[in-house]
């Protein structure tokens, strides 16, 4: 076996491991985003229900970690919600997207009610899939570090 054949199969073995690891990140990263909209989505339906405060002051409120990371909280105070989600409406989950694209369009419509009722949904379909994607998360996580090297490790084996 020549030089140039053990250096392309580490290569090709290294983008695999690097591509599951890339992939399993954002895996987790679509969690900590449905997390962190479940919290916006939370503290909006409290803020609404207790004080009756108007949304701008409630976005200007609210932090989190997370969404202040990928620039959410930033859109949300300077453009408003709806260019906040849709700005990361690509990196939603499919489960979900429709829901959180609805709370945003029609958050500040309508009386007090109705936007508790909105929040109050929005959480709840939040919850399921952020409950789903924790139980399921730990196996995608191991799936996406072995079966990509698993995978590459064959191609090689069956090229060479």
């Amino acid at each position: 076996m020549s030089v140039k054949t053990i250096v392309g199969a580490l290569l090709f073995l290294m983008a695999a491991f690097l591509w599951g690891r890339e992939r399993g990140k954002r895996e987790a990263q679509t969690l900590y985003l449905a997390e962190g909209l479940y919290s916006l989505a939370d503290y909006t339906q409290a803020r609404i229900n207790s004080f009756r405060t108007p949304l701008f002051r409630i976005f200007n409120d609210f932090s989190n970690g997370f969404l202040e990371e990928c620039g959410f909280i930033k859109s949300l105070r300077e453009e408003g919600i709806v260019f906040a989600v849709g700005s990361i409406a690509d990196e939603l989950p499919d489960e979900v997207r429709e829901d959180v694209l609805s709370f945003a369009a029609g958050l500040g419509g309508g009386y007090c009610e109705e936007q508790v009722e909105l929040c109050r949904y929005t959480k709840e379909r939040l919850l399921c899939f952020i409950e789903n994607a924790k139980n399921t998360l730990p196996a995608r996580l191991r799936m996406y570090r072995l079966l990509p090297v698993l995978l590459a490790s064959t191609l090689i084996i069956l090229l060479i």
